[in-house]
């Protein structure tokens, strides 16, 4: 179960996963070692893995998009899936998909591809969205930067 503490915790590692213990300890007000722990104990069940955000844009991915997928080949699909070096995120959906991946590629010409690609696994019904923008991301539970 967790407390408000631990909820304070989380909500400056999710703002800065590399924001060290100590400082951590000092903007809640909880010694070192019992930030360290509380922490240690949250990678356990909470905690999936410490990571970073990319800005996609700037390192030459310039097509982003999220697709709704309908799959008849599930399995073999899902094995093809997260494998795919352009996929970011898979999530399984309901309201008549299956799927909603989101992908990156650096040209347009990389997305129709890959749509290409993926019909031989029997894609019954498909929307890509392409994003224009991020406006938030990754925000619930974050401290805000000031």
């Amino acid at each position: 179960m967790l407390d408000d503490k631990d909820l304070k915790i989380l909500s400056h590692l999710r703002s800065n996963s590399r924001k060290s213990v100590t400082e951590i300890s000092k903007a809640v007000g909880m010694p070192v070692t019992t930030v360290f722990d509380r922490i240690r104990s949250r990678e356990q069940d909470v905690i999936e893995r410490y990571t970073c955000l990319l800005n996609f844009k700037r390192l030459g991915f310039h097509t982003n998009a999220r697709i709704a997928l309908k799959v008849a080949m599930k399995d073999d699909f899902e094995e093809y899936i997260t494998k795919h070096p352009a996929v970011n995120s898979v999530e399984k959906i309901d309201m008549g998909y299956d799927y909603m991946i989101h992908v990156v590629f650096k040209d347009i010409e990389g997305l129709r591809g890959f749509l290409e690609d993926i019909d031989r696994f029997g894609i019954e019904e498909k929307r890509v969205y392409h994003v224009i923008d991020d406006v938030e991301k990754e925000k619930v539970f974050a401290i805000k930067n000031k």
